[in-house]
């Protein structure tokens, strides 16, 4: 699996070389990124949020009363998930128009207009993406991790051609419509390879009980704890748009390089983690919990901390190598290597949080979580307010980097204060 994601990384970054060849760092680019922003972070957070609230609760049906009482609950919970998707998507659409000139208030209303028109158009992926995550944890829940790792690449290649086929015609729509049918392809692969009716899934009307009472509390807890990167890149993306152009595609295109290692090892192991400390949670092994977590935490610094330090000093080289081609110039190296340089001093403390969020979430210990992502926000967007004006970008990417520190140092020292573990023991 951690070769899939290896994989699917190279990929993404491969399709973010095609989109800095076509497009460069500039307005075009800053539009799609700017429509962008509320649908995939919504993917991010259903992604995320939805296994982190059911797979929980699963696995403790499945203990407390058995396989197909714990099954039967999935199906109606993943029912009652559409019906959400549906109600959503028609409210993103009814309110495009007024949420765009809302949060893009300082930008030309020529400009708004296109935002708004490729907005419309992502809503379609929101829907497409909720779904690919409802149909990713029931896979995970059954402890198949290969076909998820597998079906991201649909989106990846999907953008690739579109990009290279279609973006001397249609500009930034080409990277829409491939972004939308990516998520679609994604998952057609998944519901391919479900089993239809044999594996029990079926589309119905949902039963609004207990069961879809508590995911739905669980769902709206963990939506608060997720969104916080929402905000974080809403922030960002609504500071930069007042600061030169190309600022918003800089920022995109160094996030997309710390990305890589980020998924390598944080989401790489965030996959495996959630469900096995569930399973540790329920049983109640504090023991088997503790060392888990030790090794977890010591193969994360190994391979992190010479990846951080290598970004740190290396991050002009490795920008020029990546992106320096067609449009994207010199001058848009310097810009995305300085910030990709500052969004690496906080590395290690983003792939810590989400390890750390997994391990909250197995112990069901959502409500500190809640309270650390509001907190959060305050932090990352006092930062943000305060280095904006001496360090344009570059003040964004530290505001990030220096929340991320101060939560997970937090969260550490919450965990062993909750479980008495140590992190460091000897003979892990």
């Amino acid at each position: 699996m951690l070769l899939l994601t290896i994989a699917n990384r190279i990929f993404g970054i491969g399709r973010e070389i095609i989109i800095a060849q076509s497009f460069g760092v500039g307005k075009t680019l800053d539009i799609y990124l700017l429509a962008l922003t509320i649908p995939s972070l919504l993917i991010t957070l259903f992604i995320y949020s939805y296994p982190s609230a059911m797979i929980p609760i699963f696995f403790r049906n499945k203990e407390e009363r058995g396989d197909d009482y714990a099954n039967q609950c999935g199906l109606n919970i993943f029912n009652s998930w559409i019906f959400f998707l549906l109600l959503l998507c028609s409210i993103l659409y009814l309110f495009s128009g007024s949420l765009m000139r809302t949060l893009y208030s300082q930008l030309p209303k020529v400009e708004i207009i296109q935002v708004s028109q490729l907005f419309r158009y992502l809503i379609i992926a929101v829907f497409a993406g909720g779904i690919f995550a409802s149909f990713r944890s029931y896979f995970h829940t059954q402890k198949k991790f290969i076909l998820p790792s597998i079906a991201p690449f649909a989106s990846n290649i999907s953008i690739i051609l579109f990009v290279i086929l279609l973006s001397g015609t249609y500009g930034n729509k080409s990277i829409t419509w491939g972004y939308i049918l990516g998520f679609i392809f994604q998952s057609l692969m998944l519901i391919a390879f479900l089993g239809g009716r044999k594996s029990g899934f079926s589309i119905r009307f949902p039963e609004f009980n207990e069961e879809v009472k508590r995911v739905g509390s669980a769902l709206i807890v963990v939506f608060g704890i997720e969104s916080f990167l929402l905000f974080f890149t809403m922030i960002d993306r609504v500071l930069a748009s007042g600061l030169t152009a190309g600022s918003i595609s800089a920022l995109s295109y160094s996030n997309t390089i710390l990305d890589a290692p980020i998924a390598f090892v944080g989401l790489s192991i965030g996959v495996v983690v959630l469900p096995l400390f569930s399973e540790l949670s329920v049983k109640e092994d504090l023991n088997l919990f503790n060392l888990q977590i030790r090794k977890v935490f010591a193969a994360v610094l190994i391979f992190i901390i010479p990846v951080m330090f290598v970004i740190l000093f290396g991050s002009e080289q490795i920008v020029r190598l990546l992106y320096e081609r067609g449009r994207f110039d010199s001058d848009a190296t310097a810009i995305t290597a300085s910030a990709l340089r500052y969004f690496s001093i906080g590395l290690l403390a983003r792939v810590f949080h989400i390890i750390l969020t997994r391990i909250y979430y197995a112990l069901e210990f959502r409500r500190i979580l809640l309270w650390v992502a509001l907190a959060s926000i305050v932090i990352k967007l006092a930062f943000s307010i305060i280095l904006v004006d001496s360090y344009e970008i570059n003040g964004l990417a530290l505001a990030t980097s220096l929340t991320f520190i101060i939560i997970v140092t937090f969260l550490l020292w919450h965990l062993k204060w909750k479980t008495g573990i140590h992190y460091f023991k000897p003979g892990i």
